[in-house]
């Protein structure tokens, strides 16, 4: 992995890159505070996703990427409860929900944190705007598919999707191609039977050609060996 190396913490964010270009048709940011909702910690009600300064940059750097053509590849090191994996798994809807043919996969280290990442995404879809809102298959364990759910529709949809997967699954990411990668929590892959060996296969899954890919590996600290 190349292009950037961050860490994060409640305090803000240090990001080794330049002035950050945002000739894009809307930034990342605003898109996220505009279309997105997520369930307020403290208060307990759905809120606008409304960036934090350490996440706003890494939006701003990923709006980057695109505006010049190349893919993103990102190395997280983060505290906890900074909004990280929430923000990642954003990421990875706004591209499958916008993006036509767009293949998308979270990886989780166990279940239960692969289910709270995909009731984030549940809430995404189903507090869009409906004008925004592409149409979808009914959910078929932890995916969502952008797809008309008539096999006979003229227009399928954007046939897109994203999965929520966890190192211990033995069918997610096994096949295909995937435009968008999040590793959430890889430092801990090491202590997953098979966990390192399905990570490397996701990573490898990523076609070279296409610059508009997203790869992201971000953990909490877990010692100083393993693939994160």
């Amino acid at each position: 992995l190349r292009n950037i190396l961050l860490t994060t913490s409640a305090g803000g964010s240090a990001i080794r890159q330049g002035a950050v270009n945002l000739a894009a048709p809307m930034p990342a940011r605003e898109w996220f505070e505009r279309y997105l909702k997520v369930i307020d910690a403290k208060t307990n009600v759905l809120v606008p996703f409304k960036p934090y300064s350490h996440q706003a940059s890494i939006l701003d750097y990923c709006d980057q990427c695109f505006v010049t053509k190349q893919s993103i590849k990102i190395i997280c090191l983060k505290s906890r409860q900074v909004g990280i994996s929430s923000l990642f798994t954003g990421w990875a809807f706004k591209e499958a929900s916008t993006v036509p043919h767009t293949q998308a996969i979270v990886f989780a280290d166990v279940k239960p944190n692969a289910r709270k990442l995909f009731r984030k995404v549940r809430y995404f879809y189903d507090e869009l705007p409906i004008l925004m809102r592409p149409r979808s298959e009914a959910p078929r364990r932890e995916r969502l598919e952008f797809r008309d759910p008539n096999p006979k529709a003229l227009d399928p949809g954007l046939r897109s999707f994203i999965e929520i997967g966890t190192a211990l699954s033995e069918t997610s990411g096994r096949a295909g191609n995937y435009h968008v990668v999040i590793l959430s929590e890889a430092a801990f892959y090491g202590g997953i039977e098979g966990g390192e060996d399905l990570a490397a296969g996701l990573l490898s899954s990523v076609p070279k050609a296409n610059w508009r890919t997203t790869v992201v590996l971000e953990s909490t600290p877990h010692g100083a060996s393993g693939l994160f």
